[in-house]
């Protein structure tokens, strides 16, 4: 939502609302303004505020959620998160608003940016092609990595990484690639 939190909807039988939960600042979520939500392979939730990261353990709402907020002082490049999602691993990815990307794995953020090579510092969407690639969006073009390029960087077996990017002169009408929706 774009100031009034979290909302879990529960349908039985389908079609049908039985319940509505509520989930905001009042329980620790880090902002009511919620930008983005990932439901990983263990059904948690990972929310993206204006305010930092918030994982909710196994997609329980309510107030006794088990809730963690991560933001810069844990790890994270910046606190205002656009995009998460899954990568090749057990790992999410973030994308942040002027922080550029990074992956968590591990209780561990290890964290990409233009000074290591990424094309742009605020990532707007994450996709993942068939051959894991990620391609991202930013408000100067699209851009592209190659897996081995990030489980290379990630894995700490490269200090740098090179994307490939798209704009105007690869045929772009623009090269604001604003990601509302997926």
């Amino acid at each position: 939502t774009q100031g009034n939190g979290l909302f879990h909807l529960e349908f039985f039988p389908p079609g049908k609302i039985k319940k509505v939960d509520h989930f905001s600042t009042d329980h620790g979520l880090s902002s009511n303004r919620i930008m983005c939500i990932y439901q990983d392979y263990e059904e948690n939730l990972w929310v993206g505020t204006e305010n930092g990261l918030n994982f909710i353990g196994n997609s329980t709402l309510g107030t006794d959620a088990s809730l963690i907020v991560y933001t810069t002082r844990d790890g994270l490049p910046h606190d205002a998160i656009n995009v998460i999602s899954g990568d090749n691993s057990s790992g999410i990815l973030i994308g942040t608003y002027g922080g550029g990307l990074s992956r968590y794995q591990d209780g561990t953020f290890t964290n990409l940016s233009k000074r290591e090579g990424l094309f742009n510092n605020s990532i707007l969407h994450i996709l993942t092609d068939e051959r894991d690639n990620l391609w991202m969006s930013s408000n100067q073009g699209i851009f592209m990595l190659e897996k081995s390029q990030y489980d290379a960087y990630f894995q700490g077996r490269a200090d740098r990484v090179h994307c490939v990017f798209y704009n105007e002169t690869d045929g772009m009408k623009s090269r604001e690639c604003n990601s509302i929706g997926s």
